[in-house]
This record gives structure tokens, C-alpha cells and sequence, in this order.
């Protein structure tokens, strides 16, 4: 029984060692960068801070649990470290392609009204990105200044954009624009037939996820809610019986 309980002490003494050793190297590298603040993303994206902050709470976790389980924890700890950048950036690029869908109908008005007041594309273009501030107002302003600085025309500033956000919407967008400066068809009308069938789609895509919500909400009533309705109302019966029968 000695034996044991030294191995356990020594157990524990090398998990707070390693919990302190792994502090000491977060903070050692968050000195060496000289940042006074480290963002969650700056966690994630930095191997040996997240691997050291997912071993602290891996060591936490083993020494509650048990000490069995810390090479398992460790190894876990090392690849979710490990493809944890790749996780937030695909993240990342899905929010964005939703920000600029659910933004591009707003675009398409915009332009459209811009060019029948006579404006250009361009100056209609800078007329949205001034007034708006959202994702697709930040992406477009960025295509906006490769153009106009001479680093890609218009044509491939849009459709690195539109490739680079991934989204089919601002393809259609990208191409319908492409396609009516090139051969001198009516842009505002495109355009505006552009936003209308954008928004149907974005109410279609809503009604779809409406009628989708009774079905997901199956498995929680069947798992959950259903047997505590059933203990609530049969239980009080089921006690009465069985007091009866004693």
C-alpha cells in the first residue's frame, strides 16, 4: 500500500512539473513576440502556445481522471495542436462566404441604381463600398484597388474574388458584370434582375430551413424530452400501484 501511494505522489508531482513547464514555454514564446495581448486565434494558430494550453487541460483532466490516461491526452493535445489552424481557417472562409451572399442582393441594387444615374461601374462600385462596411464591402474594396493601381485588370481582380470567397452567387455576380461591360448590354437591368432572383433564393433557403426544423427536433424530443414527459405521467401511477401492492 506504500508502494503505491508514493507512486501516486510522484504521479502527481510530475503532472503539476510538466503543467508548470508548459506555462513557462506559453510564456516565454508570448514574451519573445513581445505582445502584450494573445488572441484566441494567435492561440490557435501558434503551435506551441495551443499545444502547451491543450496540455495544461490535458494534465488537469488525467490528474482528476486518472494518470493512465495522460499519454492519451498528450497525444490528442499534439495533433488536435497540430490541424487546429486548418479547423479555424476553413471556419473562417465559411463565415465569410455566408457574410458575402447574405450581402450580395444589397451589392447588385446598389450598382444597379448607381449605374442608372449615370454613373460608371467603377464610380457605383466605390459609391457601395463607401457607404457600406461589411465583408463584401471590405473584399470589393480590395479588388477595387488592384484595378485601379494597375496590379490585375477588372475582369481578373473580380474573378480572383470571386474564387477566392468561393461563393457561387458572386461568380454569377462577377460574370454577369464581365459580361455586360464586355459587349455593352444593359448592366442596371442585369443587375437588378441579379438582386430579385438573389432574394428569392435567400427566401427560399430560409422557408427550407423552416420546414427542415421539425424534423431535427426529433431525435432531442425522442432522446430528452419525451421520457421525462413519460416519467412525469406515468410515474406517480406506477408508484401508486406498486404502494398498493405492498
Amino acid at each position: 500500500m506504500g508502494w503505491l501511494l508514493q507512486v501516486l505522489t510522484l504521479g502527481c508531482a510530475g503532472v503539476c512539473a510538466w503543467a508548470v513547464a508548459c506555462v513557462l514555454v506559453a510564456r516565454a514564446h508570448r514574451l519573445q513576440r513581445r505582445e502584450n495581448n494573445v488572441s484566441f486565434e494567435q492561440v490557435v494558430h501558434d503551435p506551441v502556445l495551443s499545444f502547451a494550453t491543450l496540455a495544461c487541460i490535458s494534465l488537469v483532466v488525467s490528474a482528476a481522471v486518472s494518470l493512465w490516461a495522460l499519454p492519451l491526452c498528450l497525444a490528442s493535445s499534439f495533433v488536435l495542436a497540430k490541424r487546429a489552424p486548418a479547423i479555424l481557417a476553413r471556419r473562417k472562409h465559411q463565415e465569410l462566404r455566408a457574410a458575402c451572399e447574405s450581402e450580395l442582393d444589397t451589392l447588385a441594387d446598389i450598382v444597379a441604381m448607381g449605374v442608372r444615374s449615370g454613373l460608371s461601374f467603377d464610380a457605383a462600385l466605390d459609391l457601395y463600398c463607401e457607404k457600406f462596411t461589411g465583408h463584401l464591402a471590405n473584399e470589393m474594396r480590395g479588388a477595387r484597388v488592384q484595378w485601379a493601381s494597375g496590379v490585375a485588370s477588372r475582369d481578373r481582380a473580380l474573378r480572383d474574388l470571386a474564387e477566392q470567397v468561393g461563393s457561387s452567387s458572386l461568380k454569377r455576380f462577377v460574370e454577369t458584370t464581365v459580361q455586360a461591360i464586355r459587349y455593352g448590354s444593359p448592366l442596371a437591368e442585369m443587375l437588378s434582375q441579379l438582386g430579385r432572383n438573389l432574394r428569392a433564393e435567400k427566401a427560399a433557403a430560409i422557408e427550407q430551413q423552416v420546414e427542415k426544423a421539425p424534423v431535427k427536433m426529433l431525435i432531442p424530443t425522442g432522446m430528452f424530452i419525451l421520457p421525462a414527459t413519460l416519467i412525469l405521467v406515468v410515474g406517480p401511477a406506477v408508484l401508486q400501484f406498486l404502494g398498493s401492492e405492498i
